[in-house]
């Protein structure tokens, strides 16, 4: 009679811890599906030279400092490339486009590609100077030198940028894309 009951246990046992288990899977898996449907908001810490806050306005300074980091960003990537990299700098600056200005730009880009590859042009710049006005546009001053074959040319251009916010996601999280750039070529 005594391994009968000790049996018994056993079997009311498992059972019991069986039960338990299947309750706590099923809690689990309510908890993952609300927390992967839950929607929330997308807080902004920021940390800078103004102290560490939640970021509630779009006139916080800190917005500043994103735009001009990823402009920055943005200049490296198109002027500084030659024909191994070009793809890869080039290529990061049309995922920063608005769709509209990439199928603006796309022709250009795709023949500035082949004229890097037939010539072996390397390009590298440095930003001397980046100022905003007061419609919003980011206006930067470049110097660049070209190195095409056994040439080296130096140029002074005027980029002018123009952003618009976006979502943030992981493949930007700036939340910027660029609206609209035009180059002019700053004469002596």
């Amino acid at each position: 009679m005594k391994i009968h009951a000790q049996e018994m246990f056993k079997r009311h046992f498992q059972f019991i811890t069986f039960i338990l288990l299947a309750l706590l899977n099923v809690i689990t898996i309510i908890f993952v599906f609300t927390s992967m449907s839950d929607k929330r908001d997308l807080k902004i810490i920021a940390i800078d030279p103004n102290g560490t806050r939640l970021v509630t306005t779009q006139e916080d300074p800190i917005f500043k400092t994103e735009a001009i980091a990823f402009i920055q960003q943005f200049f490296f990537s198109a002027y500084n490339f030659n024909q191994e990299n070009f793809f890869k700098r080039v290529g990061f600056i049309t995922t920063l486009m608005t769709e509209e200005l990439w199928k603006k730009k796309e022709q250009e880009i795709l023949a500035l590609k082949d004229k890097v590859s037939r010539d072996s042009i390397e390009v590298s710049s440095e930003l001397q100077k980046l100022t905003r006005t007061e419609d919003g546009k980011f206006h930067g001053q470049l110097k660049l030198k070209e190195t095409s074959r056994l040439n080296v040319t130096e140029h002074l251009l005027q980029v002018t940028i123009s952003l618009k916010a976006v979502p943030r996601t992981t493949q930007n999280p700036f939340g910027l894309e660029v609206e609209s750039y035009e180059e002019s070529l700053i004469t002596h």
